[in-house]
């Protein structure tokens, strides 16, 4: 449950309309808040960055923000300040409100604030940029009070809609044990196009555990559900929006369909395949009135499309049907997490879907929940919680509160801060393996680059595997602690993640992780060396950005191209965890014996061969082969590192064949050979 800890609580008639600036309990209270709306995913990551100030228009204010430019929405966080469980007045939430909405009105202004942070100017800077394109403003506000009855209603301004979203403590309490975001969607055919849906009910077999119902949608009403709920309507798909690149992709053809002959497209398009918890039918079950749960896994990219389609292309849509089957799983639960995936497998014709695309289900994700709930740390005392699904650990703890018995152990062998969910692990893995770029680019697309990734080379997993990756999990925790600590004005998320990948690029993805394992900690002088380095990396970023904004420009892979060759050197003496030379596990294996303790020497032959591409190195061992200058075994090698350079340095060259390869290179270069050509 949330809920303030602090002492000084705020008057329940005071809003953040009254406030010169957020107290710190309350900012608090919001972080907390967000991630666990990001948990649910009602939203996506927000850029952090509380703030009251005068917008030239009035005070404004905002806890955080992102801009989703594929579905044309602006989302803004907000803070109704209140004590808790006191109720609020419909004044209150509009006074919110109007002070959210400030940011959009007055982005251009607010750019140029010098007294905000640089992360909002930034944000500003965004909205301003892609003012004209924004269709939908979300206002999702959270408190600690008790949300009116009565709610603000969609309104217009600037032509642009506003849809306020309020999460009081009650609804907050639903969220942290549920999810809220499928429950939440409901759809009202009789508001929304004025009539019940049209359907046809197929009749099944006698003690069938769902019902099946076919219709046509109209394309007007499914992009405005899909402007409404947005990603919520896709949470058991198996994937997110796909793009439009390329003329042969399947999303490109519906696109010109919608533009050149929407008439046809219900008889073009393969349509979707969607299910619901429950639904209100007309009295003769030829109409559907509601569906409440609604969920399309299958047909995602068409949904998306016609979005697309209408909002940046201008399509009409008052012609288009889209064939749907939808599905009324009466039993729920694992009945349903069973179905969708079967669903997903058997329908899923236009976009390929591989195994590894579903997510909770995915047999990885199951060996990751094993391995935590029987892997405990070297002191037996506790052991880490691996949340495959959402939600899952605020059931396994409400289920200990409910015995006396279990009610202390359950928080002593699993305390919350050793809690972790699918989109931290690919943080933790992609950061470490060179891929901070995809962290940058959110939870949830780091996530599928992650998944995509895995489909194309699985990974083999065991107890070795698994104490590498909590290991991990420690290091990037512990990096962003510092980060925080050092109290930068900005990118904090940046830096660590582009901190955490910079050792990986200096030790070649290998450190002492059995030592971390071990003491659940990394020492005193692995902090201190993360410590100074995250100032270099933000000037490193800053300065490779140039006139571009740095949290975007973080997330193209030319940055890190940027950046990896510039980290600084390594100085004696080496915290111990990469002095030992260990190797640790890649991908797919599991840790190697110790080595002999590395040196700053050993780092920087690995660096200077990771600073070489594939073409480079294999030149290298073709021209002395050729030439008789290396020996057979020696240019197999270099083909050997080449094959890891051309994979982007996913597995990480020894120090042995680091050595082997700049060897081999300085011969050919003193003889004469030039391997730039």
């Amino acid at each position: 449950m949330l809920s303030g800890s602090g002492e000084k609580l705020l008057n329940p008639e005071l809003a953040v309309s009254d406030l010169d600036s957020f107290p710190d309990e309350e900012i608090d209270f919001s972080i907390d808040a967000a991630g666990m709306l990001a948990d649910a995913q009602v939203i996506d990551d927000l850029q952090i960055f509380p703030s009251v100030f005068d917008s030239g228009a009035g005070k404004a204010s905002i806890v955080g923000g992102y801009l989703d430019e594929d579905a044309e929405a602006l989302t803004v966080f907000n803070l109704i300040a209140a004590e808790p469980n006191a109720r609020l007045t419909l004044a209150q939430v509009r006074n919110v409100a109007d002070q959210s909405v400030r940011l959009y009105r007055q982005a251009s202004r607010v750019s140029q604030i010098p007294s905000i942070p640089p992360e909002l100017q930034e944000f500003s800077r965004q909205i301003d940029a892609a003012h004209e394109h924004i269709s939908l403003i979300r206002l999702v506000l959270v408190t600690r009070g008790v949300a009116p009855a009565k709610s603000l209603e969609d309104y217009v301004i600037e032509g642009t809609k506003v849809r306020v979203e309020i999460f009081d403590s009650i609804r907050l309490d639903r969220a942290a044990g549920s999810s809220v975001s499928r429950e939440d969607i409901e759809v009202n055919f009789e508001e929304l196009t004025g009539s019940p849906l049209s359907c046809l009910a197929v009749r099944e077999r006698d003690g069938s555990d769902f019902d099946t119902y076919l219709a046509a949608i109209p394309g007007n009403a499914l992009c405005s559900m899909y402007a409404e709920f947005n990603t919520r309507l896709l949470e058991l798909n198996v994937r997110a929006f796909l793009g439009v690149r390329g003329k042969k992709t399947a999303n490109a053809g519906l696109r010109e369909t919608l533009l050149r002959e929407p008439g046809h497209f219900l008889a073009y398009n393969n349509g979707i395949v969607a299910t619901v918890d429950a639904l209100e039918l007309t009295p003769d079950r030829l109409g559907i009135k509601s569906m409440r749960g609604l969920q399309i896994v299958n047909g995602g990219q068409t949904t998306a499309s016609l979005h697309r389609a209408k909002v940046k292309d201008g399509a009409n849509l008052d012609d288009v049907l889209v064939p749907a089957k939808i599905i009324h799983v009466r039993s729920g639960g694992e009945m349903l997490d069973q179905m969708v995936a079967r669903i997903s497998k058997s329908a899923n014709t236009q976009n390929t879907v591989q195994p590894a695309d579903f997510s909770a289900n995915d047999p990885f994700h199951r060996e990751v929940e094993n391995l935590a709930n029987n892997t405990w740390s070297p002191d037996g005392r506790a052991r880490w919680f691996y949340e495959r699904a959402r939600g899952t650990y605020g059931v396994a703890e409400g289920m200990a509160e409910a015995k006396a018995e279990t009610r202390r152990s359950f928080k002593a062998e699993t305390p919350k801060e050793r809690r972790f969910d699918k989109t931290q692990l690919a943080r933790y893995l992609n950061a470490w393996e060179g891929r901070p770029f995809e962290v940058a680019a959110g939870a949830q697309k780091n996530f599928q680059f992650f998944m995509q990734r895995l489909k194309q080379t699985p990974v083999q997993i065991d107890e070795a595997w698994y104490e590498r990756l909590i290991a991990l999990a420690i290091l990037y925790r512990t990096t962003e602690r510092i980060v925080r600590e050092e109290a930068f004005p900005a990118y904090r998320a940046i830096i660590t993640v582009y901190t955490v990948a910079s050792l990986g690029q200096l030790t070649a993805g290998r450190i002492d992780f059995p030592k971390v394992w071990r003491e659940q900690s990394i020492s005193a002088e692995l902090q201190a060396l993360i410590r100074a380095w995250s100032h270099r990396l933000d000037e490193l970023l800053r300065s490779s950005a140039g006139a571009r904004m740095p949290t975007e420009w973080a997330k193209k892979e030319e940055c890190w191209s940027s950046i990896r060759n510039d980290i600084p050197h390594a100085q004696n003496p080496l915290p111990p965890e990469i002095a030992s030379g260990v190797v640790g596990a890649s991908s797919g294996g599991s840790a190697a014996p110790a080595g002999q303790a590395l040196s700053p020497g050993d780092l920087e032959l690995v660096r200077r061969v990771m600073q070489l591409t594939a073409e480079q190195i294999l030149k290298v061992g073709e021209k002395g082969r050729q030439s008789g200058l290396l020996h057979w075994k020696v240019a197999a090698i270099c083909q050997t590192v080449a094959s890891y350079a051309a994979g982007s340095w996913q597995r990480r060259p020894s120090v042995k064949q680091s050595r082997i390869v700049i060897d081999a290179m300085d011969k050919l270069i003193g003889a004469g050979e030039a391997i730039d050509e």
